[in-house]
């Protein structure tokens, strides 16, 4: 028995909600502008699989950046990622790659709000 009463337990990869979108929304299939007044917004449960990095660049699809916090700023580690970063995730879009990166868009575990 599962206790959480989302849907089923999927048999292959996870489910993860509590993300946060910031600078942009989720239109069901496409990442879209943000409305006005809404720079952070929900985002709905995503079903994560496993996949090959080879497969991991995509066109129509930006690598979006997750973070813990909204600050996007930490302690650099041996990597060179900041301890903020989580990983990315491709986001179907039809704009481009630099469209989003100059507005900023990312995922954000924690919600200022």
């Amino acid at each position: 028995m599962w206790a959480y009463p989302g849907p089923d337990v999927p048999e292959e990869g996870i489910l993860v909600h509590g993300l946060y979108l910031d600078g942009g929304r989720w239109d069901g299939s496409n990442v879209v502008e943000a409305l006005p007044g809404k720079q952070v917004i929900s985002l709905p449960e995503i079903h994560f699989l496993p996949q090959p990095v080879s497969d991991r660049h995509k066109s129509g699809a930006y690598e979006c950046p997750i973070y813990r916090t909204g600050e996007r700023c930490g302690t650099l580690d041996q990597s060179g990622h900041s301890d903020n970063y989580v990983t990315a995730i491709n986001l179907p879009s039809e704009q481009s790659a630099q469209h989003w990166v100059t507005r900023g868009l990312a995922i954000i575990c924690q919600s200022d709000d």
